[in-house]
């Protein structure tokens, strides 16, 4: 995540199954500046995923599918103003 956050003028990112294998995912700083768009899907060892101030200010869409042992979304989620469509299935 270090490198990919820094990428200026990403505006979309698709994690799908291997794409990150961690169990805990942390963006902070001034991460994802031009990031319109999120999809995870199907990361199976995802337990706990922080963001912190600032980030993801340009965030339009989420989707959240098949990650199962994700505990819940981040708190700062609430403060991403751009956010208009929030995507999750029942087995997130």
């Amino acid at each position: 995540m270090p490198t990919l956050e820094k990428l200026r003028y990403l505006n979309m990112l698709e994690l799908h199954e291997e794409g990150f294998i961690g169990k805990e995912m942390f963006c902070c700083g001034q991460a994802f500046a031009n990031l319109e768009a999120l999809s995870f899907k199907k990361l199976n060892n995802l337990e706990m995923w922080k963001v912190g101030e600032g980030v993801m200010p340009s965030l339009q869409r989420l989707e959240i599918q098949k990650c199962r042992q994700l505990k819940n979304l981040p708190d700062r989620l609430k403060f991403i103003a751009t956010l208009q469509e929030l995507k999750m299935d029942s087995e997130w």
